[in-house]
């Protein structure tokens, strides 16, 4: 499939969603909780009194349909926009990612996860936006978060190779729990919605996009600079670790 006319694709159906969802449709869950706080409640004059574990789970249930209602519309405000290039070196880029990344590994103190950064001073001349680039990148190292080991480092590295630049987020991944990206899953995961594991409130919090979107984000931002997105498994000795790279070449 042309991929202009895949990334139009997406959009529409991403776009119907966001609209369904803002209008109601689809919330099973709030509507369920409503019906029982609803046959539930005793009225004493002006006042109802509610079960309060009830009432708890209609407003977590109401954060979490708003970090889903959030994410699309983010979706589709990216999809929207124009993305506008500029010739930059890779290392202005590269330099700014330790700070920028910094509140997300605090995200993940409890996993005792840490952010390294391999900086090999590589210089070359990229046409990119660089916001929307850092936003690939964020997305990336929260995935990278979200499935790696606890108490290992993920490791962020860029360098240039055959006219390309790299960048290369790699994290250690507990095979006992999950299997990581298997050949066969190296397609797929950047199609939308497609999830390998089921969201957890804490990725809620850091999440920009959400509903198994945010590796297709990734890949669509990253078409936009003419380059390619792509994440695997590779062996390390004994480890198993995912690796997500991405290139973009180097301007003449």
């Amino acid at each position: 499939m042309e991929k202009a006319f895949k990334y139009r694709l997406y959009q529409s159906s991403i776009y119907n969603l966001a609209t369904s969802l803002s209008q109601g449709s689809g919330l099973g869950t709030s509507v369920s909780l409503v019906d029982m706080v609803k046959s539930m409640a005793v009225k004493k004059g002006n006042v109802y009194e509610v079960d309060g574990e009830l009432l708890d789970l209609l407003f977590d249930n109401n954060h979490f349909s708003r970090s889903i209602l959030s994410g699309l519309q983010n979706v589709v405000k990216l999809f929207d926009e124009s993305v506008e290039l500029e010739k930059i070196d890779a290392s202005e880029i590269y330099r700014e990612f330790p700070e920028l990344l910094k509140e997300l590994e605090q995200s993940f103190q409890n996993r005792n996860l840490k952010l390294r950064f391999e900086d090999k001073g590589t210089t070359g001349t990229i046409s990119v936006n660089p916001s929307k680039l850092f936003i690939a990148v964020e997305e990336i190292v929260i995935n990278s978060l979200k499935f790696g080991k606890t108490g290992t480092e993920i490791i962020i590295q860029d360098f240039i190779k055959e006219g390309t630049y790299h960048i290369l987020v790699s994290n250690e991944i507990d095979s006992s729990l999950y299997e990581g990206i298997t050949p066969e899953k190296e397609s797929l995961v950047l199609e939308p919605f497609y999830r390998i594991q089921p969201p957890a409130d804490e990725h809620l919090k850091v999440s920009r996009f959400g509903l198994g979107l945010g590796l297709t984000m990734i890949s669509y931002i990253v078409d936009c600079f003419g380059g390619e997105f792509k994440i695997q498994n590779h062996k390390n000795g004994d480890k198993v670790l995912v690796s997500a790279e991405i290139c973009i070449p180097i301007c003449g």
